[in-house]
């Protein structure tokens, strides 16, 4: 236990192939794991609303986003997204209908001219949806 709240579990190398994914299944950095809740927390906050079950809306993790992205050129390696919300063309999505969400979630509060924006990321088909902590 690293503090109060709910226990963690954390992927092993088999559970990782087991759940179907390559990525490397090693522990977060403590200097990470704030963040990695907040990510967990948004998402879960998402996944409830009902707008996102009527839909059938997808979330995409950032390892998952990365990964469809062509690799980077040396030296320039840009910013991606903490996740992507896929809204299918149905009518249960309504006024989403056919729109992809870039989710960035932040621990502080960050000036304008800090904050990506979907113009600065290797994409820019996305509104963005950003879940911060006050």
């Amino acid at each position: 236990m690293l503090g109060p709240g709910p226990a963690w579990c954390w992927l092993t190398p088999a559970g990782m192939t087991a759940a179907g994914h390559n990525w490397p299944a090693r522990p977060p950095s403590l200097s990470r794991l704030a963040h990695v809740r907040a990510v967990l927390a948004a998402r879960l906050w998402l996944e409830a609303t009902p707008a996102m079950q009527a839909a059938g809306a997808h979330w995409r993790c950032e390892r998952s986003v990365r990964a469809a992205l062509p690799p980077p050129k040396v030296g320039t390696g840009g910013h991606v997204a903490d996740a992507e919300i896929t809204w299918p063309s149905v009518e249960a999505a309504g006024r989403h209908a056919g729109q992809t969400w870039a989710v960035e979630v932040e621990l502080t509060p960050k000036p304008a001219a800090r904050t990506p924006c979907p113009a600065s990321w290797p994409w820019s088909r996305w509104p963005c949806c950003a879940a911060r902590r006050r």
